[in-house]
């Protein structure tokens, strides 16, 4: 049995922030819960997403509350620039925080990934930041359930990128050889709604996709408030998703995590499909942390075999949420999904929206079948038939 959290094979990161909160009970139609606001909470939102198993992340006013008791300990916290925000934060490594706690570490339980362990840590790859004497860090355009996003300056091609810099913890040998095969079949892959996946290594320590740089918005930005999208706008969006599935299918490639954070409207209103089969599979560990399951085929839930099919359900859950402003079925995890999808009769597009016509009802609902079989066989057919509702 184990004594604390450090001797667990994957310790989890640890944020201390300090300082006022506002608590107080929520209502809304049908429930009601509580809730905290405030600036700490903020900050700990935004270092948890940078922080790495076994990290300890202090925001500075609570560094200089336990300042004392952290210097007793032997320890001096790093100062160091937050990815997300301006914000000063300190890190303490995973043998140093064991110290502060005053419990043992053991050196056998830390992660073990395939890439070197004097790797450059996430949160010290700020702007300004050179990465391998290539790549000149120019923005952080976000932070991801896989690791953060960097516009650079690729200095060997003398263009604009984006950077993917990978969480190395998620990186074991199985993973690598998968996105190092998805690469090259990517690569293979010129089409105009699709973001070109352009290299996979290692720079300074750290697992890195090279992407295209996309100037635009994600659809995930339209549809912020739950707000449902133009119902001509939504066709156009439908119609450029598809032909970017079609287009890697035929290079018998699947998407998989196909959601609006990977839908990218350039400044023409053109679609791009980005982190096409870079989600771990669902069979793995990190896979049921990564994926956002209201978006996945029942088959994708249950870890069958999937095929193109399992693409145009996540399409059909998208063009839901476009006309509609709602997922079909929501959840916060897969158990919740598969229940409430066994439990809920969808309501087809037009019971939320009565001006949608009852062809695009037909459309969205045959996407979402639960039976593989009764959804579009290919993306030339689901193409097909949004040019017929567009007229």
């Amino acid at each position: 049995e184990r004594e604390n959290v450090f001797d667990e094979p994957e310790p989890p990161a640890i944020a201390l922030s300090h300082g006022s909160t506002v608590t107080g009970a929520v209502q809304w139609e049908g429930g009601g819960s509580r809730a905290a606001i405030g600036l700490p909470l903020h900050q700990l939102e935004g270092i948890l997403r940078e922080a790495t198993p076994g990290d300890l992340y202090l925001t500075r006013p609570i560094t200089e509350v336990l300042l004392e008791d952290i210097q007793k300990a032997g320890v001096r916290p790093t100062a160091q620039k937050s990815l997300m925000s301006t914000q000063q934060l300190y890190a303490i490594k995973i043998e140093d925080a064991a110290a502060v706690a005053g419990v043992e570490f053991r050196s056998a339980s830390e992660t073990q990934t395939i890439f070197q362990r004097d790797q450059r840590a996430l949160a010290d790859v700020a702007p300004g930041s050179l990465l391998g004497n290539r790549f000149e860090v120019l923005a952080s355009l976000g932070i991801g359930r896989m690791g953060v996003v960097l516009k650079v300056r690729d200095r060997d091609r003398d263009v604009l990128s984006a950077l993917k810099l990978l969480k190395p913890e998620m990186m074991d040998q199985q993973q690598v050889e998968r996105l190092a095969g998805q690469v090259r079949l990517l690569r293979a892959v010129q089409h105009p709604n699709v973001v070109g996946v352009l290299d996979f290594g290692q720079v300074d320590g750290l697992p890195y996709l090279l992407l295209d740089y996309v100037r635009g918005l994600t659809l995930r930005t339209l549809l912020a408030a739950g707000r449902a999208v133009p119902p001509l706008a939504a066709l156009r969006i439908a119609k450029d998703m598809v032909s970017g599935l079609g287009a890697m299918h035929t290079e018998r490639l699947l998407h998989r995590d196909l959601r609006p954070e990977n839908i990218f409207l350039d400044p023409a209103g053109n679609v791009k499909l980005a982190d096409a089969g870079i989600a771990p599979p669902l069979d793995s560990a990190a896979g049921v942390q990564l994926t956002s399951p209201s978006y996945l085929a029942p088959e994708q839930l249950e870890g069958r075999t999937l095929d193109p099919r399992a693409d145009f359900f996540s399409a059909g859950v998208v063009m839901y949420e476009m006309f509609t402003g709602q997922v079909p079925v929501a959840g916060g995890t897969l158990t919740e999904i598969r229940t409430r999808r066994r439990e809920t009769l969808i309501e087809p597009p037009s019971q939320h929206n009565a001006d949608l016509p009852e062809a695009l009802d037909q459309l969205v609902m045959r996407c979402l079948d639960p039976d593989p079989d009764k959804r579009f066989e290919d993306a030339d057919a689901l193409r097909t038939a949004l040019d017929a509702l567009a007229g």
